[in-house]
């Protein structure tokens, strides 16, 4: 399904990184699914941007700071699988 081009890899706490270059063949049904996750953590920053412009309590803020610091993870992780 996926075919990779490694150029150096690097162990991090997450697993590996290819900074210098991974080339991943992905099937259209995949990038639909990535690019709607993507759609989905904009629309989460969006609605942080208005808790803040709304002056919203920080409990609140950071709650969903962390939703869409774990969606970007998750989404980051489907990226390379």
């Amino acid at each position: 399904m996926f075919s990779r081009n490694i150029f150096l890899d690097i162990n991090t706490s997450y697993g590996y990184l290819y900074p210098q270059g991974v080339f991943l063949n992905m099937d259209s049904e995949s990038q639909k699914k990535i690019i709607n996750r993507f759609r989905r953590i904009e629309g989460q920053l969006r609605g942080l941007q208005k808790l803040v412009e709304g002056e919203a309590p920080c409990l609140d803020i950071l709650t969903q700071v962390s939703a869409v610091t774990a969606a970007v993870k998750k989404a980051g992780t489907e990226v390379i699988h």
